[in-house]
């Protein structure tokens, strides 16, 4: 090769994680200075249960769904257990409001019995929709 010619590197990506902020287990409801939903939100979901809560993340600008359990000892969300983040199918923001009553009570055992049969019908869907991936291939 001649010396003329001009060499070209292709940089290697590096992946550095995000900061914590932007970490949703970082906003959990026993946070300093986390901002919670709308106090008559918050009333209706603790109707469905008394432990379950909700709060802003100030970073993504979602809601986040919370159920205290307090054998969770993870540092960033000691005692919570995040249940979903308040977003629609293309992971919008969508506002409180009674579809994620709706989608608290998709996964709680007031719909399925029990823990042991909201897993068997978790299964199941994952079952089906592994043999219609197959098919389709």
């Amino acid at each position: 090769m001649p010396e003329s010619a001009e060499s070209f590197g292709v940089p290697v990506a590096s992946q550095t994680p995000p900061p914590i902020e932007e970490e949703l287990h970082f906003w959990h409801p026993q946070r300093f200075g986390v901002t919670f939903g709308p106090e008559s939100f918050r009333k209706k979901l603790k109707g469905v249960h008394e432990d379950l809560d909700v709060t802003w993340h100030p970073v993504q600008h979602r809601w986040l769904v919370w159920y205290r359990r307090p054998r969770i000892t993870n540092k960033l969300c000691p005692g919570w257990l995040m249940l979903f983040v308040v977003e629609d199918s293309e992971q919008r923001y969508v506002p409180l409001d009674d579809r994620a009553l709706a989608a608290v009570y998709e996964q709680s055992g007031f719909k399925w019995g029990s823990g042991k049969k909201y897993w068997a019908r978790i299964e199941e869907q994952a079952q089906r929709d592994h043999e219609a991936r197959d098919k389709a291939d």
